[in-house]
């Protein structure tokens, strides 16, 4: 029996949502996690932050300036959410989960919209974070997505940031408003590529790795 679990932020009822499939049946009763007052949730992440085999879920807070981390019990139930704060009017809309710093703990990116700032949040064992280190993605660039890749093959994670005003390295065309990113080998030539939604474009844009 195949089991897919689905987690939706919802924006408007500052709640995550929690949906269970098997074998492509129609969805079982969802399970709401309240996310705070005027949260905003914007985005969610999992992964396994406390090495207890269950996965735990990351919430970006857009409204309340914070991100929540949900250890979960392994039954579409969760712990009370722990608040991890970014900063005052940080606008904080995209995480993505990965070992940042190579210590076999699952680390959190933070796209920070209103600041235009991306901020490393690393674990340091049972599910509790520190705020580290806050990197600028440029003047006015508005940063609304992240994720991690080792794109180089050096053996460390790397961070994409999709900048909604402009590109901080490779720049999409006038008027484009990146939006989206997702990665993967799409040329068969062993690299990373990306795969650039532009909503001020209305198209899809491909960016193949040359080395």
């Amino acid at each position: 029996m195949t089991k897919r679990t689905f987690i939706i932020a919802n924006w408007g009822s500052d709640s995550m949502l929690i949906l269970l499939q098997y074998n492509h049946q129609p969805f079982l009763n969802q399970v709401t996690h309240f996310t705070g007052n005027d949260s905003r949730p914007y985005s969610v992440a999992v992964g396994d932050f406390n090495d207890d085999h269950r996965l735990d879920v990351v919430v970006a807070n857009y409204g309340s300036d914070n991100v929540g981390i949900l250890l979960g019990y392994g039954n579409r139930s969760f712990q009370n959410q722990m608040i991890y704060s970014t900063g005052f009017k940080f606008g904080p809309c995209s995480v993505a989960v990965g070992d940042i710093n190579s210590d076999n703990r699952l680390d959190i990116v933070v796209a920070n919209s209103l600041t235009n700032k991306i901020s490393i949040l690393l674990e340091y064992g049972n599910g509790i974070f520190l705020l580290k280190n806050s990197y600028s993605t440029g003047d006015d660039s508005h940063p609304n997505m992240v994720s991690v890749w080792d794109v180089n093959k050096d053996d460390q994670l790397d961070i994409i940031v999709v900048n909604s005003i402009k590109m901080y390295s490779y720049l999409m065309g006038y008027d484009s408003h990146p939006y989206s990113v997702a990665l993967g080998d799409f040329n068969n030539d062993s690299w990373i590529d990306m795969a650039v939604t532009n909503y001020g474009t209305d198209n899809v844009e491909i960016l193949l790795q040359a080395c």
